[in-house]
């Protein structure tokens, strides 16, 4: 049996547990799950090597690192997320938050042009853009939409957390189907855009814990592109922006349909990594 008595010793266990499991951040991850473990945070771990673990502390640090050696997200063991300052709680059956729809929620602030905005977001999840936009203006009214029942338990539990219940609505629903309003300012989202071929070949730790409904999209990765911008053409007022996340591969064709239906100054952004990632579009 392992000795994880104090702080230095629970350390070097994790991070040789999780390397022999061929574990991608194996170090990080085993520092994140033993300050969760215990109630530090990730650097003052290495100024408390000599602390002890209670009996508790050391059982919960051994089940996170067990399921950790399956893959299994860092975010979902922890229970969170954070996504431009906010703490957003996720888990089986939500999408994680990812620095890419930080870019888009970043963009798409840029390009709105007053503080008193009414904005859609399709395919809402975690609810981590509807919160972040309610915690980014005072004055602004959110309507947050998706069909599946796990993701929006979690973005009513982010709502209430954040107390923005007055400034979002979400609706189960298929796009914007059952959402009555319009005049949108700002419809924005990040949909299911991975090709089914890319999905097939990603990590285990997505494959076999995130939801594929909220990830893969057909062959092209564009299944609910032509939705998107039946939604935004009905739900849009003009002069409104659209703001989507989309697959490198299928921007070129998104910008392409935009256009053709009617939006002009559609510019693509790219994301930290230097690929296209964002399509901004004006009706």
């Amino acid at each position: 049996m392992s000795d994880i008595s104090d702080i230095s010793k629970a350390l070097n266990f994790g991070k040789d547990y999780l390397l022999r499991s061929n574990v991608k951040d194996a170090e990080l991850s085993a520092e994140v799950l033993l300050a969760e473990a215990v109630g530090l945070n990730r650097q003052s771990l290495y100024s408390h090597f000599e602390d002890k673990l209670s009996e508790v502390q050391q059982e919960l640090y051994k089940e996170y690192i067990s399921r950790r050696s399956n893959n299994e997200p860092l975010q979902y063991l922890l229970g969170y997320a954070y996504f431009r300052g906010l703490k957003i709680a996720v888990g089986p059956g939500v999408l994680i938050p990812r620095p890419e729809t930080e870019q888009l929620v970043e963009v798409a602030i840029k390009n709105l042009k007053n503080n008193s905005n009414k904005i859609l977001d399709l395919c809402t999840g975690s609810g981590c853009i509807v919160c972040s936009f309610a915690n980014e203006f005072s004055d602004v009214q959110i309507f947050g939409t998706d069909i599946s029942e796990e993701a929006l338990a979690y973005a009513k539990m982010n709502i209430k957390k954040h107390h923005f219940e007055e400034k979002i609505e979400l609706v189960k629903c298929n796009m914007a189907d059952e959402v009555c309003e319009g005049n949108f300012d700002l419809i924005i989202s990040n949909p299911p855009y991975v090709p089914t071929d890319v999905y097939e070949s990603l990590d285990d730790e997505v494959l076999n814990y995130e939801p594929k409904l909220a990830l893969e999209a057909g062959s092209d990765g564009a299944s609910l592109l032509d939705e998107i911008i039946a939604t935004a053409e009905e739900k849009l007022k003009p002069g409104g922006i659209v703001a989507l996340e989309f697959h490198e591969d299928s921007l070129e064709l998104a910008k392409s349909k935009f256009k053709t239906a009617g939006f002009k100054d559609c510019k693509i952004y790219k994301d930290l990594a230097g690929k296209d990632r964002i399509l901004i579009s004006k009706k």
